[in-house]
């Protein structure tokens, strides 16, 4: 630990596929995760890896037109809200810890705030 924060090996994370690898494989010792929570996380890093595009893509060019395209092609594929539900939560954790990590700029789940 350094200047409160947790000192964790890093792997090189390139792809979305990697950031989501990264953040479960790393992160459940970390946060104290249950068996069963990161099982819920692998299924849906495995839906986002072999059902949508976004697994291939540059963690750190994702838009979120990128994810909101993810997100459609799963509901025109018949996957239940439930599902669709875990993918999108996955998503937000693992973008929003590699932005604090400082290893993507941007996290692409978050909607703009309208003004």
């Amino acid at each position: 630990m350094q200047d409160g924060t947790l000192d964790r090996p890093r792997r090189t994370v390139e792809t979305v596929e990697d950031l989501l690898a990264d953040y479960i494989d790393v992160g459940a010792p970390l946060r104290g995760w249950k068996q069963s929570t990161v099982r819920a996380h692998r299924a849906s890093a495995k839906v986002v890896t072999r059902h949508t595009r976004l697994g291939r893509m540059r963690a750190g060019r994702l838009e979120r037109r990128d994810v909101q395209q993810a997100y459609a092609d799963l509901a025109a594929s018949g996957y239940s809200s439930a599902t669709m539900g875990g993918v999108h939560t996955l998503l937000r954790m693992a973008f929003a810890a590699a932005v604090h990590d400082g290893t993507v700029t941007h996290d692409p789940t978050v909607v703009p705030a309208v003004t």
